[in-house]
């Protein structure tokens, strides 16, 4: 996972939560605090986790700008809301006025 303007990369073991003021009922999960000082990013905005065979899922938490997500080949959607989308490597995520990259 390669994020943000920072360009710090991570591995992604457990579920990690992004957004302004991110909050979980499971204390499992990984909360990422995102600077917004824009506030295009929901409090809880995105959810991301490990998939089977080292992929990765995201799920937009019913945020308000939504989640777009940007495949490989160019083509972008939104993600839908409340459902876990398993992503491709190359695959982007834009978030507000950030962007993560699955590398």
């Amino acid at each position: 996972l390669h994020s943000f303007p920072t360009r710090r990369s991570s591995d992604l073991t457990n579920v990690l939560v992004l957004g302004r003021a991110p909050t979980s009922s499971d204390p499992s999960h990984r909360l990422v605090t995102v600077t917004d000082p824009t506030r295009s990013l929901s409090r809880t905005h995105l959810r991301l986790g490990p998939a089977g065979r080292g992929g990765v899922w995201a799920e937009d938490m019913f945020s308000s700008n939504g989640t777009v997500l940007r495949l490989a080949d160019g083509t972008t959607r939104y993600l839908p809301r409340g459902e876990r989308v398993e992503l491709g490597l190359g695959s982007a995520l834009v978030i507000g006025e950030r962007t993560l990259t699955i590398t």
